[in-house]
């Protein structure tokens, strides 16, 4: 069974971590975010070009336990699509190379004091405007490959998860839960005035429900969930977080619909997830009897003015 550092997938939890999931009877959509520690996100940042004085936008992907900047590099493999979406509905896909960050290892021994040094790509890209682009708000997608996890007991009594299925682990005394995880993120700004942004059919994704582009401390922020291009429907607990590299904050649920406040300027992240049953129809259903849950995980980044 193969293991990578730097994906949570493969990290092996620790008991302590374990014991307080015991004591809440078991993985519920808020262990899910404690245990993964590892957050995906796209950002986007606007700014003016000096010499055209046209808008751009700076995209790129992050990956790790530190929002902004990155903490770790994605394997481009894992990237299902990285594109941007225009106020009319057209779409972009933005150069992706599948095999970046297979191989990140570099030569520090320069610097006897570096344990390590690795090269990758942030997928960063500048995207120019022109002046007469259709005004209006633009929207950024990333979105994860799905994959397995599975939480078991091994021969020693203590806790490992995987990005396995449950047939494939070897040592198990108990399997404790598995779930087939989807993952995607947004970004959204303005080009000229801000125009409600419609959904794109993701499998998991957030949609603002005012102008993000204008937040100022203090004032809340509500998105809307919708799956496969349509308002969620689920009778899961849906739990919502706002991070940014400081802390967190927990925000409110209500239908489809979720809402948070951030309490500082900065960047910021809003996370969505939960836990279902897996359905006996659609594109997960392949997977029904192979694994017993669906892990959806979305978020969406924006800025926060003083």
């Amino acid at each position: 069974m193969q293991k990578h550092k730097g994906d949570p997938m493969f990290h092996v939890q620790s008991a302590r971590i374990f014991r307080a999931v015991l004591l809440t009877g078991g993985l519920t959509a808020a262990s899910v975010s404690t245990a993964s520690a590892h957050d995906f996100w796209v950002h986007a940042g606007v700014s003016v070009d000096a010499d055209s004085n046209n808008p751009f936008v700076m995209t790129n992907v992050g990956w790790g336990h530190t929002l902004f900047p990155i903490s770790e590099f994605l394997a481009g493999d894992r990237l299902v699509s990285y594109r941007v979406v225009d106020p009319m509905g057209k779409t972009l896909d933005l150069p992706l190379d599948k095999a970046a960050n297979k191989q990140l290892a570099a030569d520090a021994s320069a610097l006897p004091g570096i344990e390590k040094l690795q090269a990758g790509d942030p997928f960063a890209r500048r995207i120019l405007f022109k002046a007469d682009a259709p005004k209006g708000t633009y929207q950024l997608h990333g979105v994860m490959t799905m994959s397995p996890r599975t939480d078991w007991i091994d021969a020693k009594g203590e806790k490992q998860f995987a990005s396995v299925y449950p047939d494939q682990v070897k040592d198990a005394q108990r399997i404790v839960e598995s779930g087939i995880t989807v993952r995607s993120s947004t970004a959204y700004w303005p080009v000229g005035a801000w125009t409600a942004p419609k959904p794109s059919g993701l499998p998991i994704e957030l949609l603002p429900s005012s102008d993000v582009s204008k937040l100022k401390v203090g004032q809340p922020v509500s998105f809307d969930i919708y799956r496969d291009g349509k308002p969620l429907k689920t009778g899961a607990k849906v739990a919502v977080e706002l991070h940014n590299n400081d802390g967190h904050v927990e925000g409110k649920v209500e239908g489809a619909k979720v809402t948070a406040t951030p309490p500082a300027p900065g960047t910021w992240l809003v996370r969505v997830f939960f836990n279902e049953p897996l359905p006996a129809e659609g594109s997960l259903a392949e997977y029904k009897g192979k694994l017993q849950n669906a892990r959806y995980i979305t978020t969406a980044t924006f800025e926060v003015k003083p």
